[in-house]
């Protein structure tokens, strides 16, 4: 395709946003401003650069679904915000230019659909560029610059006084909310009409992990919801699995400022243990497609979970490796999967070695009673199954 390649305009939004960056540095507390005057400067050249495609009935050149002027004015505002988050008079409790990014993003996201016909694709993209743009924000100026909140570490009404915090934070959660229920608006209407998957398993679980650690909790969990109902849908395992992860992550905001942060270890006790029973059930429903899967959550979730609640290796660290042995061991059994008897075999393995580092400690005998019960169970079903099954093992 003949595209319109405005250089000339991208080498003064170039320039404007280098000037921005280097003012808003230099001002700290007064980026907000910076800001602003940037953005509508660089939206009057995209305007520019518009026109003039349109008049030689040609059109701009796409990165990722997004207008090359828009893409890079959206890119460059974010870096303008993060160089003012790095400036000495630059304060965390102070997110006006926060929210001033926020409005700026969602504004050009919003100018660049104006005229496209293919808006089915477009929207999808347009938000993506929002989330990229502050994530990218956000992870480096908390990581390099200690001026902003470490993702999923936020508390939204920990500075009450100051109007601006709090104000910066319901924004970005009332925007993500948005685009959220947009997203999957857009992929609902895709699915009627019967489009093909434009996203994959990969970028439809990433989606939900990158608005995750944007938000401090409510669109978080929405996100989840939605993301789980269309991996279900798309019959996509690697996206169920990662926002299944997600919830361990929202868990995490929610406790920062609503829920006792004592209550994320049972949280991801509780889920690791729901995804150890889906685990099985996948078996007599033959989904194969989704036991591993269902099994990779099983071991993070459960395992991290006892291991934050009892801060050591304990007995039930490796009853719970047992569990986990014998539900992957029988489901590589009769799914006749050898990479899942190999994974049984080694969280057997590691049963054994958290059993002695576990006793090395304080001998606990209802502990190691409940050790060695579980471990006679697991080699009892394995050992039968694998006599009733020997011929189609063999084969294997």
């Amino acid at each position: 395709d003949i595209h319109h390649r405005p250089v000339v305009v991208m080498t003064f939004i170039v320039g404007v946003l280098l000037f921005a960056a280097w003012n808003a540095y230099a001002a700290g507390a007064a980026a907000s401003g910076i800001l602003a005057l940037a953005s509508v400067i660089c939206l009057l050249l995209i305007f520019i650069s518009r026109w003039r495609a349109s008049s030689n009935e040609l059109t701009l050149p796409d990165v990722m679904g997004m207008e090359t002027p828009f893409a890079l004015t959206m890119v460059g505002l974010s870096i303008v915000h993060f160089v003012g988050r790095q400036a000495p008079g630059s304060r965390m409790v102070v997110q006006l230019d926060l929210m001033v990014l926020i409005a700026v993003l969602v504004l050009l996201a919003g100018i660049s659909l104006i005229g496209r016909r293919d808006l089915a694709m477009r929207i999808p993209s347009a938000l993506e560029w929002i989330v990229y743009c502050l994530l990218g924000s956000r992870i480096g100026g908390a990581i390099l610059a200690g001026s902003m909140p470490m993702p999923l570490l936020t508390n939204p009404f920990a500075f009450d006084s100051e109007i601006t915090w709090t104000g910066a934070w319901l924004l970005l959660e009332g925007v993500l909310f948005g685009i959220v229920v947009l997203w999957d608006w857009i992929e609902g209407m895709r699915s009627s009409r019967g489009l093909p998957d434009a996203r994959g398993a990969a970028g439809r679980g990433g989606w939900v992990v990158m608005i995750t650690l944007l938000s401090f909790g409510p669109a978080a969990l929405l996100a989840i919801g939605l993301g789980l109902r269309r991996a279900f849908q798309w019959s996509q395992p690697a996206a169920a699995a990662l926002d299944v992860l997600a919830i361990a992550g929202a868990w995490l905001a929610l406790a920062i400022w609503l829920v006792p942060i004592s209550t994320l270890p049972w949280a991801l006790i509780g889920l690791g243990l729901l995804m150890l029973a889906a685990t099985a059930v996948t078996i007599p429903m033959r989904a194969q497609r989704w036991t591993a899967a269902w099994s990779w959550n099983a071991h993070g979730l459960l395992l991290f979970g006892l291991l934050l609640l009892f801060k050591w290796v304990t007995p039930f660290m490796s009853v719970a490796l047992l569990a986990l042995s014998l539900t992957i061991w029988v489901a590589g059994i009769l799914q006749l999967r050898r990479s899942l008897r190999i994974w049984g075999a080694a969280d057997l393995v590691l049963a054994i070695v958290a059993g002695l580092l576990s006793i090395q400690t304080v001998v606990d005998p209802i502990g190691l009673l409940l050790m060695l019960i579980a471990l006679g169970i697991v080699l009892g079903i394995v050992a039968w199954l694998g006599q009733r099954y020997e011929g189609q093992l063999a084969e294997d």
